[in-house]
């Protein structure tokens, strides 16, 4: 029988002492399979969007841009939805966002219109193509004879990587054995249970909860980057948790690995030569300490120092290695709780333009493809410009609360057609809406969008009135108004409250329209119909006064000719 010990963290491993050293190790690839395309799914953490090439040439505008974080190590995988529009599904399941999900072999994942399939590889017991001839050594167990295929391999990876794990493979008594079962037991124990923690503080607490079951010290301390410098974190002794904003520390120690991404091990001070004349190490009387970056890639996220103030607590190269494996695994989770809150800050800043400037043309703000940071800007554009009638005496004849209803109701229905078409809601003014249809953004169809919009506004409010407001005995109807031409548009106001807004007579021609249209009523000017390509029921009114125009506007309307009401 060949026993085998794989000492890495990126094998998974359960090691029991019994009749000599036993491996139960798993060692497994992962993959998603989309279509007819295998995507290995890589050790760490990996963001999926309708831009990863997994998903990437399928046009499913359904798949946001960050839809899913995936965690993977050794053979657990898990899954975040990083508050996708749409949802991440697993086997039909919505998952709950910002949330982290294992997943099993052979489920299904669904997001948008694209359904992928997890899938876990078998495990490989041939070691030939993973671990060099000279890689691997052999040393009887406790004494047992080496005969025939009765054995044990100790194989190590590349000792130069930073997350390989080695212990000595010429040691053999029983209680180093033990020492090492428990060590590598600990480690896959402790990657699973920190696996979906991303707040910080709880984190760190339960780093320190874990080392100190596992080694032999009597004070930790974490150290996270804030501003540029090191600041205590998190402190705990023998007896728990303590406040970290009064703990003493060496700042020559903290320093020395923040400057050189290092780690530092001394195991005994007092014969130290770097720190024997450390007046803040002398005084806090500290015999050994491990201080380890919490590092990944060039981002360097905190530092975890641990003391030893006994005599018999020296600490050891091989706790070294296991405090790097658990500092590589905090960076991870740190990394991706910065990710997440990112994320969220994004979600958030989407969801507040988004009530202003639709899905559309937040995308393009948060990409940096539009900038707000201007004062004025000439551009040829449409303006639709709607008004409620007889508003005041709806009032008067409901509760407010009734009102609000009715008002929330109508203004989601209506500024979701005006999103979907494009359009920039410049202002909600009461009863009133003003929307831009060509900025931020230039359309070339701008004319057509603004039509499109006016028209699908009318027959949206007729439903709402049958299906919604009867009931309370309520009617809206609406004048609608439409110019095409020329305005400026740019932050005006103070410096405190800036606001994106259009201004010029184009704008203030739509307004006059909208004020003299009958109810339910499109009026627009010969400058729009000369803009539009798609055709439309539209009949000529004739010449009107405006309100402020010294000259008469030529004006049309869409559909059923309605009269004009005489007190223009």
């Amino acid at each position: 029988m060949i026993k085998v010990i794989v000492l890495s963290d990126t094998i998974r491993f359960k090691i029991n002492i019994s009749k000599g050293l036993k491996l139960a190790y798993k060692m497994r690839k992962s993959f998603f399979s989309l279509d007819n395309n295998i995507y290995e799914i890589k050790t760490g953490s990996e963001i999926f969007g309708r831009n990863h090439k997994l998903l990437s040439g399928r046009t499913d505008h359904s798949i946001s841009k960050n839809h899913f974080l995936v965690v993977h190590y050794g053979d657990i995988t898990e899954i975040i939805d990083l508050g996708s529009t749409n949802g991440t599904f697993i086997n039909g399941t919505q998952l709950e966002q910002f949330t982290s999900h294992p997943l099993n072999n052979n489920d299904d994942i669904r997001v948008g219109n694209s359904t992928f399939k997890y899938i876990m590889q078998e495990p490989s017991l041939d070691f030939s193509s993973i671990f060099p001839q000279e890689d691997l050594r052999e040393t009887p167990i406790l004494g047992e004879k080496t005969s025939g295929s009765n054995k044990t391999l100790f194989a190590k990876i590349n000792p130069s990587l930073d997350e390989s794990i080695v212990f000595d493979p010429s040691r053999t008594d029983l209680e180093f054995l033990t020492n090492v079962n428990k060590r590598l037991s600990f480690l896959y124990e402790f990657g699973y249970s920190i696996g979906n923690i991303f707040d910080i503080d709880e984190l760190m607490d339960k780093v320190m909860q874990e080392i100190f079951h596992i080694l032999p010290v009597d004070r930790g301390l974490v150290f996270l980057a804030m501003g540029g410098n090191m600041q205590p974190s998190t402190f705990w002794d023998k007896t728990g948790k303590k406040d970290a904003k009064e703990v003493e520390y060496s700042k020559t120690l903290i320093e020395q690995v923040a400057n050189e991404r290092k780690s530092i091990l001394t195991s005994d001070f007092t014969k130290d030569e770097r720190f024997i004349s450390s007046e803040s190490i002398i005084a806090l009387h500290l015999k050994s300490t491990i201080v380890v970056p919490i590092l990944r890639g060039d981002e360097l996220y905190g530092i975890i120092q641990l003391d030893s103030t006994t005599k018999g607590g020296q600490l050891t190269e091989d706790d070294l290695k296991i405090i790097t494996l658990i500092a590589n695994q905090a960076a991870i989770n740190i990394k991706n709780s910065h990710l997440i809150d990112e994320i969220k800050e994004q979600i958030r800043i989407r969801n507040s333009l988004g009530r202003y400037l639709g899905p559309s043309l937040t995308e393009h703000i948060i990409q940096n493809k539009i900038n707000l940071e201007f004062s004025g800007e000439e551009r040829h554009v449409t303006i639709l410009f709607s008004d409620i009638r007889g508003f005041s005496t709806i009032v008067e004849q409901h509760k407010a609360t009734e009102i609000i209803d009715v008002l929330n109701l109508y203004y989601t229905k209506m500024t979701d057609i005006i999103f979907k078409n494009q359009g920039f809601i410049d202002k909600v003014i009461g009863d009133a809406l003003l929307c831009v249809f060509g900025i931020p953004i230039s359309l070339e169809n701008h004319a057509d969008l603004a039509m499109k919009s006016a028209i699908e506004m009318l027959d949206t409010l007729t439903e709402l009135n049958k299906e919604c407001f009867a009931p309370i005995n309520v009617n809206i109807q609406i004048g609608i108004g439409i110019n095409t031409g020329k305005v400026v548009h740019g932050n005006i106001g103070s410096q405190d409250r800036p606001e994106v807004t259009v201004l010029g007579d184009a704008v203030n021609i739509s307004q006059r329209l909208s004020d003299v249209a009958a109810p339910n009523q499109i009026l627009l000017t010969e400058q729009t119909i000369k803009e539009l390509n798609n055709k439309y029921n539209l009949h000529k009114v004739g010449l009107l006064s405006l309100k402020g125009k010294t000259e008469k506007v030529l004006v049309y309307t869409v559909g059923s000719e309605k009269p004009i009401p005489e007190n223009l």
